[in-house]
């Protein structure tokens, strides 16, 4: 594994924070209120049941399906907080990894569940109206959503792996993310999070 005095790690953790700090100061939807703290809650609580990957100490948790629900509920930066807030909780307190890695967890999840929440916005997906989306089988910006979730935050993780392994990025994605098991559990997480 490298070290956080190894330029790459440090610039893509640099990059990925500061993206994900600008475009939630940029876009920030407040005051917060109990739909904030509740989500914040929750989020922490899934990120207690994780697993490891196979390659670069990656791991999955259960965060997914809460991050994906408060991206569908929340305003778009609320829900880029919230993520972010509860995995350093979760990577610190639970995982115990380190800084650096915490830090670039946290902004690359933020920037996945940004990510998501533009596309549902963009294929026309309405806060206000998810019962009658799902009821009335209006699932495009519900499944646009978890897509862009998917390949971004998995995208992510392969792009930190494959640095710190000295590995090919398709490789790293592979190792990872590149199976059965993996698509079917993300399928899981992610209509969980709509069921949630």
């Amino acid at each position: 594994m490298l070290t956080i005095r190894d330029p790459r790690t440090l610039g893509l953790t640099l990059a990925a924070s500061t993206v994900a700090v600008v475009w939630i100061a940029a876009t920030w939807a407040g005051p917060v209120g109990g739909a904030f703290a509740f989500w914040l809650i929750a989020c922490c609580a899934c990120e207690r049941m994780w697993v490891r990957l196979a390659r670069g100490e990656a791991t999955l948790s259960m965060a997914s399906c809460a991050n994906f629900a408060a991206l569908l509920l929340l305003p778009a930066s609320q829900a880029m907080a919230v993520t972010a807030l509860s995995s350093v909780v979760g990577e610190m307190l639970f995982m115990r990894k380190p800084p650096r890695r915490v830090a670039f967890n946290a902004a690359q999840s933020a920037i996945a569940v940004g990510a998501a929440a533009w596309m549902f916005d963009a294929l026309g997906g309405d806060r206000t109206r998810l019962m009658e989306m799902i009821g009335t089988m209006q699932w495009a910006p519900l499944i646009g959503a978890a897509l862009v979730y998917f390949l971004v935050n998995s995208g992510a993780v392969s792009l930190a792996v494959s640095i710190s392994d000295r590995m090919s990025l398709t490789t790293a994605w592979k190792e990872n993310f590149g199976n059965a098991y993996e698509c079917i559990s993300s399928g899981a997480l992610f209509s969980l999070g709509v069921l949630l």
